[in-house]
């Protein structure tokens, strides 16, 4: 096999991995995915089991403490993976009544300072990473931004 023909089928391979697992091209780089995309999936992850073990959603960060330490360090996973600043979250919101509106999916965690422009954020229960432009316009869930 040449070395264009490996690199093609390479290239093929991580773009279906990516699309396997829920990343666009952004979130996999060099065939591995963003520590801050791993991050913000585990934050829904544990948000929505603190939700189901509450019956109601957490209300906040103590609440939801326990449920993060079953992926990593807890006050770790509570600040961005860049500048270490504090995650804003609108705690006490449902992420299963969330609804979309004109085929834009509700924020309701996010990192509060861009980094090269762009932020980490969760719009339902995916992680998506925003440009300034996408992050102005996004909507949020009800009562939060």
């Amino acid at each position: 096999m040449s070395l264009s023909t490996r690199s093609i089928g390479d290239g093929i391979a991580i773009g279906l991995l990516a699309a396997i697992a829920g990343c666009n091209s952004e979130t996999v780089r060099d065939g591995n995915v963003a520590p801050a995309y791993s991050q913000f999936r585990n934050f829904a992850h544990a948000y929505v089991q603190a939700t189901g073990s509450l019956n109601r959603p957490p209300n906040n960060a103590e609440e939801l403490k326990p449920f993060l330490a079953k992926f990593g360090n807890a006050d770790e996973l509570l600040r961005s993976p860049a500048d270490g600043a504090p995650l804003v979250v609108c705690w006490g919101v449902d992420v299963a009544k969330l609804t979309s509106q004109n085929n834009r999916s509700p924020i309701w965690v996010y990192e509060p300072n861009s980094h090269s422009g762009k932020r980490w954020a969760l719009k339902e229960r995916n992680p998506v990473e925003l440009t300034e432009a996408d992050f102005a316009a996004a909507l949020f869930a009800p009562g939060f931004k």
